[in-house]
């Protein structure tokens, strides 16, 4: 609890609140403020923890709401990472995050990118993941991306951008619902990977 009341007290008044869209240079006080978040957001290494004893729990989806995301409570996260609490802290309340969605270990979310080549300018973005959505290990998903319902993300896949509801990301390519029907070995294939019931997808 302590950890947590720490975070809070850190996000909500150390850090500049934060909009999609919003742009800050590197150095600047704006820029300052969200590395201090995250420098400092777990001075006790508690995370560690935390995430040890509520990982794939509602707890976790209840710390993540206290925090400021949007977290259904039947949602399950494997967030070994404390990044997912430290690094993404100012921008949690930039995270929604539906209905009966699998998040498993190693998955990397964006929330912010670079505007040019020498990363001196960043733009904060919204991310959502529609009900349904299963992210595999080592996946990641870039800043403002937008999964509709049902997308899988298949293991080391990078998802970016619109993905439509019911499809898939194999490598950086979107696999739409009427493609994964006329390739069945793709669709076995993300059917043995997901670890779960099939009727939870």
């Amino acid at each position: 609890l302590s950890t947590l009341g720490w975070m809070l007290a850190l996000k909500w008044t150390l850090c500049p609140r934060l909009v999609p869209g919003t742009k800050w240079e590197k150095w600047s006080l704006t820029w300052l403020r969200i590395t201090l978040v995250q420098d400092f957001a777990d001075p006790f290494h508690m995370m560690y923890i935390v995430l040890g004893l509520f990982s794939r729990t509602p707890i976790l989806n209840a710390i993540l709401r206290v925090l400021g995301a949007r977290v259904a409570p039947n949602a399950t996260i494997q967030a070994e990472l404390c990044y997912f609490f430290r690094d993404n802290l100012p921008f949690l309340h930039l995270m929604d995050i539906e209905e009966d969605v699998l998040i498993e270990h190693q998955v990397i979310l964006y929330m912010t990118t670079s505007d040019d080549e020498q990363e001196l300018v960043f733009t904060c973005h919204e991310l959502f993941l529609g009900r349904g959505c299963s992210l595999l290990s080592f996946s990641r998903v870039g800043a403002g991306a937008r999964l509709e319902e049902n997308v899988t993300v298949a293991p080391r896949s990078y998802a970016q951008g619109h993905v439509p509801a019911n499809s898939a990301v194999i490598s950086c390519d979107v696999i739409d619902e009427k493609k994964l029907k006329a390739r069945p070995e793709l669709h076995e294939l993300l059917v043995v990977s997901l670890p779960r019931l099939p009727s939870h997808h």
